[in-house]
């Protein structure tokens, strides 16, 4: 029994390989192909790399833009803030950097604020570094009493902008104080 599959082992191999070289196709015909072949992965990759290499500039764009973005919203509502704190200690201490007038609509108003001018012009220096607030008149509101005794309640736009690395962020808030 051993001999019997020693045997066709044996047979098995004088024919090996089961294919002849002369049935693979001829040498002119294989030149080459390697070389192609390995030069189209080559260009697969070299085309998913400088993808790659593209995405993470844009995405490292956009870190940068959301981080200067943040930075300048709390230094404008740092200045805001600080404003709201001068006007509540005393009206007199929030300066003279107020812009519009009472008679002037809110539209008109949010314009002045986004003025460059305005805020080159107008503006009082936050205590916080490229940050700044100017104030608007907004006189007062409706359904007040008229009472002489009784203090007026008095409406103000307050404005705080922050800028800084190619960007700015301006921040509104509303204020009322009575005297």
């Amino acid at each position: 029994m051993n001999s019997t599959i020693l045997s066709r082992l044996l047979a098995m191999f004088r024919h090996w390989p089961p294919y002849a070289p002369e049935t693979m196709g001829s040498k002119k015909t294989q030149a080459g192909s390697a070389l192609l072949t390995t030069l189209i992965i080559l260009l697969l990759l070299s085309i998913i790399g400088v993808n790659a290499i593209d995405t993470t500039t844009t995405e490292l764009q956009i870190t940068r833009n959301y981080r200067v973005y943040k930075e300048n919203l709390y230094r404008a509502e740092g200045a805001v803030m600080e404003l709201a704190q001068l006007f509540e200690n005393a009206l007199e201490e929030a300066g003279t950097s107020s812009i519009g007038s009472v008679n002037d609509n809110a539209t008109v108003v949010d314009a002045l604020a986004e003025s460059p001018t305005t805020w080159s012009s107008n503006a009082t220096a936050a205590s916080i570094v490229d940050a700044g607030h100017v104030w608007a008149p907004r006189g007062v509101p409706s359904g007040s009493s008229l009472d002489i005794s009784k203090s007026r309640v008095h409406r103000y736009y307050l404005y705080g902008r922050g800028s800084s690395q190619d960007g700015q962020v301006i921040v509104k808030i509303g204020y009322r104080k009575a005297f």
